[in-house]
C-alpha cells in the first residue's frame, strides 16, 4: 500500500504532535469512513493508535459519555477502543 502524504496526513500528524508529543507517527492509514466519523490508524514507533474524527455530533459531552461508556465497557472484559485523548475539534479537522 502506498500512502500519499496530503492535507488530512498532515492534520492527523499535527493532532496527534499535539496529544503525545514524544510519539513520531510513521505512517497514516485512512480507515473507511464510519457513519459517525472519518477514522485512521497512525503508526508510531511502539503501536498502533486509532484517530477518530467525528461526523455527525461534535457535542463534547457526548463524546464524554462515548470515552466513558467505552471505559465501562473495558472494566467488564468487552473488547473495546481505548480512548486516551480528546482533541477539540477546529478548521484544521474539517470544521
Amino acid at each position: 500500500m502506498i500512502f500519499m502524504p496530503t492535507a488530512d496526513t498532515t492534520t492527523i500528524r499535527q493532532a496527534m504532535k499535539r496529544k503525545h508529543p514524544k510519539s513520531h507517527v510513521r505512517r497514516v492509514r485512512f480507515l473507511d469512513k464510519g457513519y459517525t466519523s472519518k477514522q485512521c490508524a497512525t503508526e508510531t514507533e511502539d503501536r498502533w493508535l486509532l484517530a477518530k474524527v467525528p461526523q455527525r455530533d461534535r457535542d463534547s459531552a457526548h463524546l464524554r459519555r462515548l470515552v466513558a461508556s467505552a471505559r465501562k465497557a473495558a472494566e467488564c472484559g468487552i473488547p473495546v477502543a481505548r480512548y486516551r485523548n480528546l482533541v477539540p475539534h477546529g478548521p484544521a479537522l474539517g470544521g
